[in-house]
């Protein structure tokens, strides 16, 4: 009975030995495996060339990678989250060797355990808002397929000094042109001072009378150039729309409506003349070289004394 007893013992000893041994797992896990023991890869940018630059320069900079447990793989570099084109980055050493870029570039050779890169990226152009400055994250990154590691430099990209390529008007006045028909000095208007002169000194000149008709009617309401000015009449249909003499804010558009324009077709004994006149009529003068324009603001009518007259608003 004893020996029994012992040997079921020992039995029951070893058993329970086995079954605990069994239930231990073995620790493969460890360094080069791919594990959570790997050391990941690094990466650091260094060497800026500069952080704050106009629009299309292109900065440098230095990105040194080296490996942890496993190989390298890829290198990417990213604008803002996306990858840069090629057409931006280059790698020095990769233009020095005729090595073809690409991004993601697949590292082979020496570059996959660490390397050492010239980096060349050209920022935009132009900032969403030219005339704002505008801040563009670069960022690398390398990966041995499963761990990775980055770095990256924020440049700003100043805004452009939005220039007017316009002309600025020199000058908005008005002045009264009266009827050539009235007293001696009188018929024609200065443009660039608005002063009433005699017609043959003036810039534009009345046409006067048509001695044919009724002294109570006989004004011919139309003007002229004068002394060498040269005059056509504003076609609104050919200019931008909303076109008018209160908008009109530089030379450039003067010249336009010059440009745009109808040639005179009237004749007043042998001289140059427009139909008659309307309020609104828009004309434009050209005068030594300066492009004029006229607005017809209020035409004053009289009978019988020849004291008719034109205000006239001008810009140039």
């Amino acid at each position: 009975m004893k020996n029994f007893l012992s040997l079921f013992a020992t039995a029951f000893l070893l058993s329970s030995v086995l079954f605990v041994s069994s239930c231990v797992e073995d620790d493969t896990t460890g360094p080069g495996t791919g594990g959570g023991n790997d050391d990941p890869p690094s990466v650091a940018i260094s060497n800026v060339s500069e952080t704050t630059v106009d629009g299309g320069t292109t900065i440098t900079f230095t990105v040194t990678a080296a490996k942890g447990t496993n190989d390298l793989t890829s290198f990417v570099v990213t604008e803002d989250g996306v990858n840069l084109g090629t057409d931006r980055y280059s790698i020095t050493e990769f233009t020095d060797n005729g090595i073809t870029l690409n991004n993601p570039q697949i590292l082979v050779g020496n570059d996959a355990s660490n390397f050492v890169y010239t980096v060349n990226i050209t920022v935009p152009e132009e900032n969403p808002v030219p005339e704002d400055d505008a801040d563009y994250v670069y960022e690398v990154f390398v990966t041995d397929g499963t761990l990775s590691d980055s770095d990256f430099i924020t440049v700003t990209v100043e805004g452009v000094v939005i220039v007017d390529p316009t002309t600025p008007l020199d000058d908005t006045l008005f002045g009264v042109l009266l009827n050539q028909a009235g007293p001696a000095g009188t018929g024609g208007l200065v443009l660039n001072t608005g002063a009433s002169v005699g017609s043959a000194v003036g810039d534009i000149r009345d046409m006067g009378i048509d001695t044919d008709l009724p002294s109570a009617s006989n004004w011919r309401q139309q003007i002229g150039p004068s002394n060498s000015a040269v005059m056509r009449v504003v076609n609104t249909d050919n200019l931008p729309e909303g076109f008018s003499f209160a908008t009109t804010s530089n030379k450039e558009e003067i010249i336009l409506a010059w440009d745009t324009g109808n040639e005179l077709t009237m004749e007043v004994n042998g001289l140059p003349a427009t139909d008659i006149v309307e309020v609104g009529d828009l004309y434009v003068v050209i005068q030594d070289g300066e492009f004029y324009l006229l607005s017809i603001a209020s035409i004053d009518p009289t009978a019988d004394d020849n004291s008719d007259s034109y205000t006239i608003d001008i810009k140039y």
